[in-house]
């Protein structure tokens, strides 16, 4: 062996090779992407539309149905309105962003993965769903109404759940990914999961008051009181949640769409004259989920504050020999 080849593996033994994250990826395959490439934008503006002409061009319109039918859980047009508004935005900008992803840059490749593997086509079945769910609304239909939302809850937990599993949200590290993909997904399931569902399940159960006399249905009294745990069961979920997520999207919709509950009503005094337990309910919930926020960044734990005291061989092992 002459010296140059043993200076040259004795570099090599002391400086191991640099490592380079986009080994660890697999690379997805460009069917994937090109079928997500299609169906993403094609489902994302079929929803779109869908709701528009829904809420905009048909008579009754989304809105008037909303007020028609007045539950307990009942949110005001307007904020709701908002809110889709911004979930349809991102959903835009997500399908710009999975159409015009590359194949050239490490964190492209990054999220190619995510679209694949994290949204994939269940998200897409999930908009083709919710592009169905408006014609049902209009219609009047409400257990189909319902049973669409339901599926799409599932959908979108499912979504959801697999965003945080392949590629944990950090708007620090992945800030785009985070806006635009992270973000229309998580605000969509939380309207369905907080509002949607529950508001569609009352109307179905015929739990809303007169469109005709504006009186409630007979046994409105007990019904009061199953809607308090319904409140309360879907607040402490969320609270949950945005508390082992460290999670302040969560928090900053719940606390709104709650709000959009608590400001409808049917009279001045809105929800506190109607049902005083259930807007103590919500109340309670928004601010639990505020609380369950800041409480995530507080170590709880069992040994903090704790005063560990050595034993006498720990003792011995930390004094030092004279």
């Amino acid at each position: 062996m002459t010296t140059a080849q043993s200076h040259l593996n004795h570099a090599q033994d002391h400086h191991p090779a640099i490592y380079d994250p986009s080994s660890d990826i697999i690379p997805v395959e460009q069917n994937d992407i090109i079928r997500l490439q299609i169906f993403i934008p094609l489902a994302t503006l079929t929803a779109i539309f869908s709701n528009l002409v829904s809420a905009l061009l048909i008579k009754p319109s989304m809105s008037d149905i909303n007020d028609l039918y007045y539950t307990l859980l009942t949110p005001n047009s307007t904020m709701i309105g908002c809110y889709w508004i911004v979930i349809f935005a991102c959903q835009v900008a997500m399908s710009f962003m999975v159409v015009f992803t590359s194949r050239q840059r490490y964190r492209t490749e990054n999220t190619k993965q995510t679209f694949v593997h994290a949204v994939g086509m269940p998200y897409v079945l999930g908009l083709f769903i919710f592009a169905l769910w408006p014609m049902f609304w209009a219609a009047e239909l409400f257990l189909g109404s319902t049973i669409l939302l339901v599926v799409l809850l599932f959908i979108t937990t499912y979504t959801l759940h697999s965003i945080w599993r392949h590629s944990p949200p950090s708007f620090i590290s992945r800030p785009f990914s985070y806006i635009f993909i992270y973000l229309p997904v998580h605000l969509f399931q939380a309207v369905v999961f907080t509002v949607d569902l529950p508001q569609s399940l009352l109307i179905t159960l015929k739990w809303y008051r007169s469109p005709i006399d504006h009186s409630w249905e007979p046994n409105h009294t007990t019904h009061t009181w199953i809607i308090f745990a319904i409140v309360l069961l879907l607040g402490l979920t969320n609270a949950y949640v945005i508390y082992r997520a460290k999670d302040f999207v969560r928090t900053v919709a719940v606390v709104y769409l709650t709000t959009s509950v608590l400001v409808k009503g049917s009279n001045s005094l809105g929800k506190v004259s109607e049902a005083p337990h259930v807007y103590s309910a919500l109340v309670a919930v928004a601010a639990t989920c505020m609380v369950s926020f800041i409480a995530s960044f507080v170590d709880l734990g069992p040994d903090r504050g704790r005063i560990v005291l050595l034993d006498e061989q720990e003792r011995r092992q930390h004094v030092a020999p004279t």
